[in-house]
């Protein structure tokens, strides 16, 4: 990548970072490490262009937004893709990565075993709210906390997931996601109403957030000895979280 394109890209992942707060160009040049001469030219084409907006005759506020799906570098989302690959090839299933966006799950990528003959539905890009409470969605609200998710959810809509739709009360789903250990792989052994299962473990940031979530897909099939499937599937993702060491 072009130097120039890289100083354009710290800028407005700046603004976007900095909400409606005005910025003075001083702020931004220490911020970004970037030469007051060259700056003052990106920060005119924004203007210019209509992404940013004068405040006063030094300051400035951003009039778009910008954010990445997964906030890691190119190295890290190459790892990851390899990561998904010997997933796939540990369990002969489908590998997801899954980000929160907003109240909804968003499917970012994934790597099916070759020899499938089940295809997935779910497709990168696929998104879905997080009231059907399988192990995604009960990871990623029991990292949310009850009380960001009594703010921010219908806490009348969660349903189980199973074979058909049961919706359960306030607390029936406060016990569920509250009972749910994000240390630990989460699953679904039953599967949901198209027939797949899935087992989910959550991946944090440095700080402890919820960063992005790796799991095996599955058709909710009958196998031999449901205990060692469990296992060997956790034992699976335990080893691939930690091979995903957070930058």
């Amino acid at each position: 990548m072009s130097e120039p394109v890289k100083r354009t890209l710290k800028v407005l992942e700046f603004f976007a970072t900095s909400g409606q707060q005005p910025v003075s160009l001083t702020e931004i040049a220490r911020h970004c490490n970037i030469a007051m001469a060259t700056l003052f030219r990106i920060v005119s084409t924004l203007e210019q262009t209509g992404y940013i907006q004068r405040q006063s005759h030094t300051t400035y506020i951003s009039n778009f937004e910008f954010k990445k799906s997964l906030p890691m570098s190119s190295d890290y989302l190459k790892k990851l893709e390899q990561v998904l690959n010997d997933i796939a090839d540990s369990s002969q299933q489908t590998a997801e990565s899954i980000l929160i966006d907003s109240d909804h799950l968003l499917w970012h990528s994934k790597n099916e075993y070759k020899d499938l003959a089940i295809r997935l539905r779910a497709q990168p890009g696929f998104r879905r709210a997080m009231y059907e409470l399988d192990s995604p969605s009960r990871l990623y609200l029991k990292a949310l906390g009850w009380e960001k998710v009594s703010e921010t959810f219908d806490k009348t809509a969660f349903f189980r997931t199973g074979t058909e739709r049961e919706f359960i009360t306030e607390s029936e789903a406060k016990d569920i996601i509250e009972s749910t250990d994000i240390s630990d792989v989460a699953y679904d052994i039953e599967g949901n109403v198209r027939g797949i299962r899935r087992f989910a473990k959550l991946i944090l940031d440095a700080n402890g957030s919820p960063l992005f979530l790796i799991c095996i897909a599955e058709a909710a099939l009958q196998v031999p000895d449901k205990e060692k499937h469990i296992s060997r599937y956790k034992k699976i993702l335990h080893d691939a979280a930690n091979s995903l060491k957070t930058p």
